[in-house]
């Protein structure tokens, strides 16, 4: 994909405070003079030949034109090309991550629409997760409905599409707490710097726990370490891509208005991984006992029946249920009674209730053993 550069008429809709914000980011510092026209002096120790002019009011005439070349300056400085540097400058105040998926069949930057819901829902649950973590450090969240962590959601936004096999970038604004520390105390990074490190540095340590065979480090951590929730695990798995060749890879690039805690950071999960992952995700979890038979409410996603002796459909059948942590898909062998009540649910799009025994809730599909009391709910 070939890059574009922006025009002056684009770029004359930075505001000045926000490049001036990013250029003192990035080391320059302004002098106390001034040009005849206003407009900000700018030096940096690394270029003494160079200079920046950052002109102080949008409404001049050729406030785009003087922008840039003002941003041309910057990016052969920083050396990167400048739409990376707008890109950069517009998002300023956030935190970004990028939830990659690579596979063979994503070269082009396409992936099947299920797949990409289910990454954006995976991303999604992993930023609520980390979020709780921050708030409430456990291995388990019953709910991940605590305000704070839904406010930051609402902040957030979905970027751009990027290069790569797949990429989804969300945006994380900084909130202003924790910015403006108390005189000769240390300043506490914000709530959305905190979960957005925490996401990383839990991810990080959920892999290399991993491919170093010590998953007990997730299950007893050293206090030291994030902790890893059973919700983390559970969004990755959303996020999950076919193939055995496949992975995800999830980086940040942290707002240049804090400092940053570390350089870009990538963390990959292959798809060998993912069986761990899921284990973890019920190890942490708070199981029931394993006779326990639970009340269970779904909808019927698929049927695959086949004709009895007496013409009567029976057999498979699957089934979303409708958990704590979102839709855990299931699968039932149905005698005719219940396969027809199912049938009906699913040509009213309704919901169903029974009584079943969940087994193998870390494989892609659960099974349903001993259901009992089906019943179509408004039928």
């Amino acid at each position: 994909m070939q890059r574009r550069e922006p025009s002056p008429v684009e770029l004359g809709a930075l505001a000045p405070e926000r490049v001036n914000s990013y250029a003192r980011s990035r080391g320059w510092q302004p002098l106390a003079r001034r040009t005849r026209q206003g407009a900000r002096i700018f030096e940096h120790p690394g270029f003494q030949d160079r200079q920046l002019l950052l002109p102080s009011d949008q409404d001049v005439a050729d406030y785009g034109s003087r922008m840039h070349d003002l941003l041309r300056t910057l990016a052969e400085t920083v050396g990167a090309p400048l739409d990376q540097v707008v890109a950069e400058i517009e998002t300023f105040d956030a935190d970004i991550l990028r939830f990659s998926v690579r596979s063979p069949d994503t070269d082009a930057g396409r992936i099947p629409l299920g797949a990409g819901v289910q990454l954006l829902e995976g991303a999604r649950r992993a930023l609520l997760a980390a979020a709780c973590s921050v708030l409430q450090p456990q291995r388990h969240h019953p709910r991940m409905s605590r305000a704070e962590a839904e406010e930051l959601l609402a902040r957030c936004e979905l970027g751009q599409t990027e290069q790569g096999s797949f990429v989804a970038s969300v945006l994380c604004p900084l909130d202003d707490d924790g910015l403006q520390g108390v005189a000769g105390e240390p300043i506490e990074p914000p709530f959305t710097r905190r979960t957005t490190r925490l996401l990383m540095d839990a991810t990080r340590e959920l892999v290399e726990a991993i491919e170093d065979d010590r998953l007990d480090r997730i299950l007893e951590p050293a206090e030291s370490q994030p902790i890893v929730s059973s919700n983390l695990c559970d969004a990755l798995l959303r996020m999950r891509p076919e193939g055995s060749r496949s992975e995800i890879a999830l980086r940040c690039s942290w707002s240049r208005r804090l400092p940053m805690p570390e350089a870009e950071v990538q963390v990959r999960i292959r798809a060998s991984q993912f069986q761990a992952i899921a284990t973890l995700r019920d190890q942490l979890r708070p199981r029931p006992e394993p006779d326990t038979v639970e009340t269970c409410a779904a909808l019927v996603t698929t049927l695959n029946g086949d004709p009895g002796s007496d013409g009567r459909l029976h057999g498979e059948v699957t089934f979303d249920l409708l958990t704590e942590d979102g839709n855990l898909r299931a699968r039932a062998d149905l005698p005719a009674e219940d396969y027809e009540l199912a049938a009906r649910a699913h040509l009213q799009h309704a919901k169903v209730t029974f009584r079943a025994r969940i087994e193998a809730r870390g494989s892609r599909v659960a099974r349903l053993g001993d259901l009992s009391g089906l019943r179509v709910l408004g039928g």
